[in-house]
């Protein structure tokens, strides 16, 4: 999940670091926080990729 919510992240919205207690939060962020740099049309573009893959396996 983690690489699916970073690419949709990436290209939707930039965000602060969560509080160290959020430990969700705070492995959600360090997903997208791997992809910075990451333009907000390549981040769409793996997005959909992985969009896509996942249609595939689950036969969506």
């Amino acid at each position: 999940v983690p690489h699916f919510y970073c690419h949709f992240k990436q290209f939707v919205v930039v965000q602060n670091a969560p509080g160290m207690f959020s430990f969700v939060a705070k492995e959600k962020w360090n997903a997208w926080n791997a992809k910075k740099g990451l333009s907000k049309e390549d981040a769409e573009v793996e997005y959909i990729k992985v969009v896509e893959s996942l249609k595939e396996k689950y036969g969506i």
